[in-house]
């Protein structure tokens, strides 16, 4: 199973983190970081555990 990160997730991503960042602190920022990526290997390993998104189907 692979993960497909669109371009728009990974604007997103690091407008979270950059949020974060600058909001709270670089060591949150981090941690967020961190957690969105596990989280994202975790659906790696148990792909069934995730939301099947229907639009995204031509990706394959």
């Amino acid at each position: 199973m692979n993960i497909i990160w669109t371009d728009f997730a990974i604007d997103n991503f690091k407008k979270i983190v950059d949020y974060y960042s600058i909001k709270v602190s670089k060591k949150v920022a981090h941690k967020i970081r961190k957690q969105l990526l596990e989280s994202t290997s975790q659906l790696k390993d148990n792909p069934e555990s995730g939301q099947i998104e229907y639009n995204l189907e031509k990706l394959k």
